[in-house]
């Protein structure tokens, strides 16, 4: 992928749209984009294969702002996270086809798994550090995206969507778990 990057940074600079002092830049921006539509298009792929789209949908409907401002565990290299994170994202699929629990469980177990992820947070990558003033803003946005699953879980059990509210429960357990494994991970390091 760097390389693509690198590519892609040289035309962008050859037809004169930036400056070379901006080159890391723009490597690191096109290298990031073109990991994540990899996965993404895999993603979409297997979604397609299971016949689990709106499931998919779901899936990074809720995992993608939580994950965004509540932190997690981050893989060293590019192949292990686009693995881990493909594993991940059908097991969730998986699960919330074949594994179900009543729909009042599944919203209590959904309201005290939010408690868990704001008593969690932060969840920071040693790679950006975070000010007080944006851990700040980070936790209010994520107290929105957490109220905003909470309604979405309670939409699905009330129009007794179950697999869709399985989606929700099984994103938020996967939340969680990389939470604790990015802060063990963390404490690791800092050893």
């Amino acid at each position: 992928m760097y390389t693509i990057a690198e590519k892609l940074t040289d035309y962008v600079i050859q037809n004169g749209n930036i400056k070379d002092e901006e080159r890391s830049i723009y490597v690191y921006g096109f290298q990031v984009a073109l990991e994540q539509t990899v996965c993404y298009v895999i993603c979409f792929l297997g979604t397609l294969f299971l016949k689990a789209i709106p499931e998919g949908i779901i899936f990074f409907i809720v995992f993608v702002p939580l994950r965004s401002y509540a932190g997690g565990l981050h893989l060293n290299r590019y192949w292990s996270c686009l693995l881990l994170s493909c594993i991940t994202f059908f097991s969730i699929i998986t699960l919330s086809k074949y594994l179900w629990f009543p729909a009042y469980l599944e919203m209590i177990c959904l309201i005290f798994l939010e408690i868990v992820i704001l008593k969690l947070y932060p969840v920071e990558n040693i790679n950006r550090n975070v000010d007080i003033y944006e851990n700040e803003q980070f936790k209010k946005r994520l107290k929105i995206f957490l109220m905003i699953n909470i309604i979405i879980g309670i939409v699905f059990a009330i129009t007794k969507k179950y697999i869709y509210l399985n989606t929700v429960f099984y994103t938020i357990w996967l939340i969680i778990i990389t939470m604790v494994i990015g802060k063990y991970k963390n404490v690791l390091k800092a050893l």
